[in-house]
């Protein structure tokens, strides 16, 4: 089974594969220096349906995201969201949301109090110790979620 963990954003998006249960690749889609809103979103969505095409999933976790301060922000991060369902609902690939507390705490990053600076610091260190990978926080949150999906759905 081939499974892909997405932490998706509009500038750069962390993704992980795993194939089996083992994680086998990770990196990010890196637009950040795109300065058109509009023309970014444009281009990340279709980089991520591309590594979907790519990778041919059989399983996708993304990260859930729920409105906070700039709700065009958030709406610009549901859609990209839907057209990762709608890739997997036209590819007959299994679609999963999952909210960041729930992903950490499926693989034993503890949250409490901490602050997002915090959080990111947790994941990227549970990256290094498990697998011996220095990464992007990108990376270490699509590598966490993914692991997370291997947790949750099985191999």
């Amino acid at each position: 089974m081939k499974l892909i963990g997405l932490d998706i954003s509009t500038r750069i998006t962390g993704y992980s594969i795993y194939v089996d249960g083992e994680l086998t690749d990770h990196g990010t889609i890196d637009l950040h220096k795109m300065k058109n809103t509009e023309e970014r979103q444009f281009h990340m969505a279709n980089s991520i349906l591309s590594l979907l095409e790519k990778y041919k999933p059989d399983v996708v976790y993304v990260e859930d995201t729920f409105v906070k301060g700039n709700v065009e922000t958030s709406m610009k991060l549901m859609m990209m969201i839907g057209s990762v369902f709608g890739w997997c609902s036209f590819n007959d690939v299994d679609f999963h949301k999952i909210k960041p507390s729930a992903w950490r705490s499926t693989i034993g990053i503890s949250i409490g109090n901490k602050s997002r600076n915090e959080l990111k610091d947790a994941d990227n260190e549970y990256v290094l110790n498990k697998y011996g990978v220095k990464c992007t926080d990108d990376e270490a949150d699509a590598i966490g979620i993914g692991e997370a999906g291997v947790i949750i759905y099985g191999t």
